[in-house]
């Protein structure tokens, strides 16, 4: 008699077991429900929507892509190339050295090469020595490149470049 009972009792659990399959069984519903159905006592939410009940779509998290520039000058000849907004290192590299050879430059080095930020170059006024620096702003890569130029060679600087490459958002 014990066997017979043992072995309903396996069968209808068993029974019941694979009719709710993946789901959670509701208390007076012999279905099942979902875990991620609003009904479900394991329901938590949508991860896709803001707040239980609302239809207002959460934004994706937002996707950025660098940005590259790069600034070269002669060492021989008072000229210059720069480059803004590539997508990596080398093409921002390439691209200054390519546009100072452009403007006539024989020996072309790198100068400064920066990422996600603006830069300026300032020159001694009547040209000499320029200073090239990086900063979060255009104001203050232009500050920065002014000041360090003045300090150097302790007389006035003007500002001859600035630009930013900065991120671009993607998604």
């Amino acid at each position: 008699m014990k066997r017979i009972f043992l072995i309903v009792l396996v069968f209808m659990t068993t029974a019941a077991w694979a009719q709710c399959g993946g789901g959670v069984p509701d208390a007076g519903n012999p279905g099942c429900i979902p875990p991620d159905r609003e009904n479900s006592p394991y329901y938590q939410g949508s991860p896709y929507y803001q707040g239980s009940n609302s239809s207002t779509p959460i934004s994706p998290p937002a996707v950025w892509e660098d940005r590259w520039g790069s600034i070269a000058h002669d060492i021989t000849v008072p000229t210059a190339g720069v480059s803004e907004n590539e997508s990596n290192k080398s093409n921002a590299e390439k691209m200054a050295i390519k546009s100072c050879i452009a403007h006539g430059g024989t020996h072309c080095v790198l100068t400064l090469t920066y990422r996600n930020q603006c830069a300026a170059v300032a020159q001694k006024i009547g040209g000499g020595l320029i200073v090239a620096k990086a900063a979060l702003t255009k104001e203050m890569a232009e500050n920065n490149a002014i000041a360090s130029c003045e300090k150097s060679i302790d007389t006035k600087c003007e500002l001859k470049y600035s630009a930013c490459s900065l991120p671009v958002r993607v998604q």
